[in-house]
This record gives structure tokens, sequence and C-alpha cells, in this order.
């Protein structure tokens, strides 16, 4: 049963990514939802976990999503703009440096407050498999994404 649940949460994946970039749009609210059946099936949340999950995995991963969102286009956009790291002042290369690091460690701090308060709300191997399950879960989308680009 689990086999096949697992088989069916695939295709289903397959079937909902391949939809969302026929359309030419990946757009954050459908890949949430996806992600979000995704992660309850493979972790196997219960309907009361659930309810005590999702709002403290949302909090958490908004902050995230937040700070790479900085990572990625905030800072490195203002080093291209800069002209590149080639370009960049050893003060300025520092400056850089020292926002990104910032940003890690707000990230991987949320990793950890996150983990803290879901061993109160589900077990520790739930937390492992939801691990791997996002993981699993962004390798499947990147493969997806990288068929489509093929295609096109």
């Amino acid at each position: 049963m689990k086999k096949r649940n697992y088989y069916l949460t695939t295709i289903a994946l397959i079937l909902f990514t391949t939809a969302v970039l026929a359309q030419g749009k990946m757009n954050r609210n459908r890949i949430n939802l996806l992600k979000i059946s995704f992660i309850t099936e493979e972790i196997e949340l219960t309907s009361d976990e659930a309810q005590q999950f999702w709002p403290i995995y949302n909090k958490y991963n908004d902050r995230m999503h937040e700070a790479r969102l900085q990572l990625e286009r905030g800072i490195q956009q203002e080093i291209k703009n800069s002209g590149g790291v080639e370009n960049l002042t050893d003060q300025q290369s520092d400056e850089f440096l020292q926002r990104i690091m910032q940003l890690e460690e707000v990230i991987s701090t949320n990793k950890i407050e996150m983990t803290r308060e879901l061993r109160g709300v589900i077990s520790s191997k739930k937390i492992l498999k939801l691990q791997w399950t996002e993981r699993e879960f962004n390798r499947r989308m990147l493969q997806e994404y990288g068929r489509r680009g093929r295609r096109n």
C-alpha cells in the first residue's frame, strides 16, 4: 500500500509539474500546494499533526525563503551591478561576504528553531523524513524543469 501511494504521489507530482511548466508559470502558490501534498503524504501526517505542523513549518519556511531571495536576487544582483566579483574592492567584497554570512546564519538558525518547535508536534523520525522529503521534492522539481527545458 505504501509503495502504491509513493507511485501515485510521484505520478501526481510529475503531472502537476508538467501542467505548471506547460503554462510557462512556476507559480509559487501552485508549487507550494504540490509541496504540501507531497510532504503530508511522505511523512504521513495525521490530521491532528498537520494542524499543528503546518503553521510552524510555514512560519520558518517563509523566513528561510525570504533570506534565500535576498541571497540569490539581492546580493547577487548588487554584485553584478557593481561589475562582477572581479571589479569589487576588498572592502566591498568584505561587506558582501559579511551580508552573505548573516543571511546563511538566518537560514541555519531558522532550520534549528523549526526543528526544535516541531519536536513537540511530530516525532524525530518524521522530522528526519521531512528533511529527506524536502530534498526529494526539490530534486524532482529540478529534474522536471530540466526535462521541460530540453523539450523547448
